[in-house]
C-alpha cells in the first residue's frame, strides 16, 4: 500500500493524527476518528495527488497498524465515500438497442412456449420482481455454522467441525437451515447477505467490469478511481458508474456462457457509499425477466444475493444494471449506480493451505473461505491475526465482514440484523437463542432478540399448531443461553452496528430432535418462525 508522504499533508492532518492518541485515552475511538476524518477532508480540498477515498483509506490504514483494529471503527472507512464526477463520461454503444421494446399484450402472434410452458419472449418485459413484504428495506446478514475446514496449523487435511450423529452432520444441517431461511426472508422483501453461498451450484461464472467479452455497456459511464473494488490489483478501471436518472439512459449487461441448464444463485458486488441509490438489477433467465433492487447506500463491498434462477445452457441469460430510479430526488446529478462484478453460481472450493483444495462445493466449506474470496482489493484486514487456525478464524469472520459491508449511517440500527444458525449437543432437546455472557460484549437488544426468536419458534411448533410433527416438540424451560461469550455475535466484531443472535435450532445428538432436523418441513417451519421474529 502506498502511504501519503508527510510532506503532502497539511498541518491540520498531522495534528489530528497525533491527537488520536489523546482522544483514545480521554475520549473515544469514534471521537478520535472524527478528528482525523475532518482533517483529511480539509486536506483534500487542496490535494490533487490523491483521490478522496484513497487518501482517507491510506491514512486509516496507518492508524490501524499503529492503534490496532479494535481502536478504529471499520465503518468509518467508507461511510462518506462518493464518486468524483470531474471528468467527461464515456459514451458506450457496446450492443444494439433494437429488440428491447416493452412487451405489448395486444400482440396477435403468440410467442413460442418453452419446456416449462412459459413464453420465450424476445422483449425485455419485466415478468416478476422480488416480492415486497415485512422485511422490505432491511438488510439481513446470515450464516450457517461450521463447514469443511482446513487443518492449516497441523496436517493440512480438510474436516467437518462436527461428527455424524443420528444421521446429522451439523456442518451440513446448518447449511440446510441457512438456505431455507434466506429463501423465505428474501421472499419477504429482505436484502440477503449470506456468509456461506446459497443454493447448490458447483459451476461458477464471475464477471468483472473489466471483462470486455462478457460485460457490455450502453450510455454514459464514468471510470471510478476508488481504491476499493472487486477483482485484481491490475484491473483498470476499478469499476464504472453512471449518473442516476428518471429514465433508463445507461445500462451494463453481464452475460456469461453457462455450460449447463440449471438453477444458479446470482450475486452482485458493488462498493457502497453516500451517493448510491436503490439500484435496479434485471435478471434474464429461462422464465423471463426479473427485477431486484438493492439499496447500496446501506450495503456493499461483498456479495449480495439477487435470487436463484433457472438459466438455459448457453449465453441467453444475463444480468443488467440500469441507471433509472423511481425517486426523482435521486436524479440530481450527484447520485450514481455502480457496475463492478456479478457472480452466477458458487463454484468449487479453491483455497489451498498447502495440502490441496477441499474437493467440495464452496457452500459446503466454512464461511471464512467465502468471506476471504469476497474481500475487495485495497481492504483492511478482516481476519484477526492472533487466530492462527482456520477453525478459530472462521468464528469471527462473518460478523466482522457484516460490519465491514454495512453502512450504518444510512437508516436505523434496526434496518439490519445478523442471524447465525447452529444445532446443539450434549444432552437436551428444543431450541435455544444465544447471547453474550458479559453485558459489555452484547450488541444492543441482544437478550431480547434471542428470547424473541426462541419464543416464536416454540409458539409456532406448539401453541399455534401450524406445523404437524411426527414426534412431539419439547419446549425448554430456559429459552436462552449465555454461558460463554460467542465469537460470532460479539459487540466488538459487529461494531454494535446491528443486533445479532445465534439460533441453536435443536439437539443433533438427541434421536428425536435429529429426526426433526432431517425433515425439510421442520427446517421450513424454523425459517418461517425466524423471519416472523
Amino acid at each position: 500500500m502506498t502511504i501519503v508522504p508527510y510532506s503532502l499533508l497539511k498541518p491540520s492532518l498531522a495534528i489530528a493524527i497525533a491527537s488520536v492518541f489523546v482522544c483514545l485515552v480521554v475520549c473515544s475511538p469514534e471521537r478520535a476518528m472524527a478528528n482525523v476524518t475532518h482533517a483529511v477532508a480539509d486536506q483534500l480540498t487542496s490535494s490533487t495527488q490523491h483521490s478522496s477515498g484513497q487518501l482517507l483509506e491510506e491514512t486509516l490504514a496507518v492508524l490501524v497498524k499503529l492503534l490496532g483494529r479494535d481502536a478504529v471503527r471499520e465503518s468509518a472507512r467508507t461511510d462518506d465515500f462518493a464518486e468524483r464526477i470531474t471528468t467527461a463520461p464515456r459514451l458506450y454503444k457496446d450492443w444494439s438497442q433494437e429488440g428491447t421494446s416493452p412487451y405489448v399484450l395486444s400482440q396477435t402472434t403468440l410467442p413460442k412456449l418453452n419446456e416449462f410452458g412459459i413464453p420465450e419472449l424476445e422483449w425485455q418485459e419485466v415478468v416478476s420482481r422480488q416480492p415486497a413484504g415485512m422485511l422490505s428495506g432491511k438488510i439481513i446478514y446470515c450464516s450457517g455454522g461450521h463447514g469443511w475446514t482446513c487443518d492449516n496449523t497441523s496436517t493440512s487435511l480438510w474436516y467437518t467441525q462436527r461428527p455424524l450423529t443420528f444421521g446429522i452432520v451439523e456442518d451440513y444441517g446448518n447449511l440446510d437451515q441457512l438456505n431455507m431461511f434466506a429463501n423465505i426472508a428474501w421472499r419477504a422483501g429482505a436484502t440477503i447477505v449470506s456468509f456461506r453461498p446459497l443454493g447448490n451450484q458447483p459451476i461458477e461464472r464471475v464477471l468483472d467490469n473489466s471483462d470486455k467479452r462478457h460485460v457490455k455497456f450502453v450510455g454514459q459511464w464514468y471510470d471510478s478511481s476508488s481504491p476499493l473494488y472487486y477483482g485484481r490489483v491490475i484491473d483498470n478501471p476499478p469499476y464504472r458508474f453512471a449518473v442516476a436518472d428518471t429514465t433508463e439512459s445507461a445500462k451494463a449487461r453481464y452475460q456469461p456462457y453457462l455450460p449447463k441448464s440449471d438453477f444458479y444463485p446470482v450475486y452482485s458486488w458493488v462498493r457502497d457509499g453516500k451517493d448510491r441509490v436503490p439500484q435496479v438489477y434485471r435478471i434474464r433467465h429461462a422464465g423471463g425477466l426479473s427485477e431486484v433492487t438493492v439499496d447500496h447506500r446501506k450495503v456493499g463491498k461483498g456479495w449480495v444475493f439477487l435470487g436463484e434462477y433457472y438459466f438455459k445452457q448457453g449465453s441467453e441469460g444475463y444480468v443488467e444494471i440500469i441507471n433509472a430510479v423511481s425517486d426523482p430526488s435521486l436524479a440530481d446529478g450527484k447520485h450514481v449506480v455502480v457496475a463492478d462484478a456479478i457472480r452466477f453460481g458458487n463454484g468449487m472450493g479453491d483455497i489451498n493451505r498447502g495440502g490441496g483444495i477441499s474437493g467440495f462445493p464452496r457452500e459446503e466449506e466454512a464461511s471464512k473461505y467465502w468471506v476471504e474470496a469476497m474481500v475487495p482489493v485495497g481492504a483492511p484486514p478482516i481476519f484477526e491475526p492472533n487466530e492462527a487456525s482456520d477453525q478459530d478464524n472462521n468464528v469471527g469472520a462473518p460478523p466482522r465482514m457484516a460490519a465491514y459491508m454495512n453502512r450504518e449511517t444510512e437508516g436505523t440500527f434496526f434496518d439490519r440484523i445478523y442471524v447465525g444458525f447452529h444445532s446443539n449437543a450434549v444432552g437436551g432437546r428444543g431450541t435455544v437463542g444465544l447471547f453474550e455472557k458479559d453485558p459489555d460484549k452484547r450488541p444492543d437488544w441482544q437478550v431480547e432478540l434471542a428470547q424473541l426468536v426462541a419464543r416464536q419458534l416454540n409458539e409456532d411448533l406448539t401453541t399455534t399448531g401450524n406445523v404437524s410433527l411426527p414426534v412431539g416438540w419439547e419446549v425448554r424451560k430456559k429459552l436462552t443461553d449465555s454461558h460463554i461469550n460467542f465469537g460470532e455475535i460479539r459487540r466488538d466484531a459487529l461494531n454494535n452496528e446491528m443486533c445479532a443472535t445465534i439460533l441453536e435450532v435443536a439437539f443433533h445428538d438427541n434421536p428425536l430432535d435429529a429426526a426433526l432436523l432431517r425433515m425439510p418441513a421442520f427446517r421450513e417451519a424454523v425459517a418461517v418462525s425466524t423471519v416472523k421474529a
